[in-house]
């Protein structure tokens, strides 16, 4: 890939702030302090000629996720640090969903057996009339495991 100098984003003050203040705490979502890393970097007013290879070996991400990054904020401001809703109805995991999965899982003729998410999902249906995905067992399994 050539090397471009990455064009800069001209930040306002407020949103050099809000960027700043988002990497330097603790925060939860590392991809969220990654977009905002990148942001800064590609800042005009950091008056450093660096190329999107250099920044992007420096965040430890690809020249294209810098551009990409780029790209969105120009698009989208400083929202474009956050993820995007996602389509679809929202996974819904509770108490209930666990005890019928491990009531399924116990009346089966082999105990000893360990049963693919498929396995699990069609068992649901068929025993208990629930129609629920494998990724929702995994998330149900996961969350009430450790709660248990």
């Amino acid at each position: 890939m050539a090397s471009y100098s990455a064009k800069k984003v001209y930040l306002s003050n407020q949103n050099r702030e809000t960027l700043e203040k988002l990497v330097n705490e603790r925060p939860q979502d590392k991809r969220s302090v990654r977009r905002a890393k990148v942001i800064l970097a590609l800042d005009k007013n950091n008056n450093n000629e660096r190329t999107y290879e250099e920044i992007a070996k420096d965040l430890k991400i690809t020249a294209s996720g810098v551009l990409l990054i780029k790209e969105n904020y120009l698009k989208r401001g400083i929202d474009c640090i956050y993820d995007l809703k996602r389509i679809g109805r929202p996974i819904k995991s509770t108490r209930k969903l666990y005890n019928a999965i491990q009531d399924v899982k116990k009346k089966i003729p082999h105990a000893d057996k360990k049963l693919s998410l498929i396995e699990i999902a069609n068992l649901l249906k068929n025993k208990k009339n629930i129609n629920v995905s494998p990724p929702t067992i995994s998330l149900t399994l996961r969350l009430y495991a450790a709660k248990s």
